[in-house]
């Protein structure tokens, strides 16, 4: 896995929304020693601007107490992503 980031820096920095919600995930995880939370968030939040689910998912997760993590929740539910799509049914 170490050797696979900088080729998803690469991408991510291209805009790449796979490799942005892949880096961010890897940074959440601590795997990478020169990465912050903070990084790791902004990653998460320019692939969710452009619709990857997953990292709607996670930035949702991350912000569990604030209406618009629930936002992210919801936008991942739209797109039929299965672990949005429970919690979504559980908030009813």
């Amino acid at each position: 896995l170490q050797k696979a980031i900088p080729h998803y820096e690469i991408a991510a920095k291209q805009g790449n929304e796979f490799a942005q919600w892949r880096l961010g995930m890897i940074y959440t995880t601590k795997i990478s020693k020169w990465s912050t939370k903070e990084q790791a968030k902004e990653l998460l939040y320019e692939s969710a601007k452009q619709g990857y689910a997953e990292a709607q998912y996670q930035l949702g997760l991350l912000h569990p107490l604030q209406d618009f993590g629930f936002l992210w929740i919801l936008d991942a539910a739209k797109q039929k992503h299965k672990n949005a799509c429970a919690m979504v049914t559980r908030k009813k």
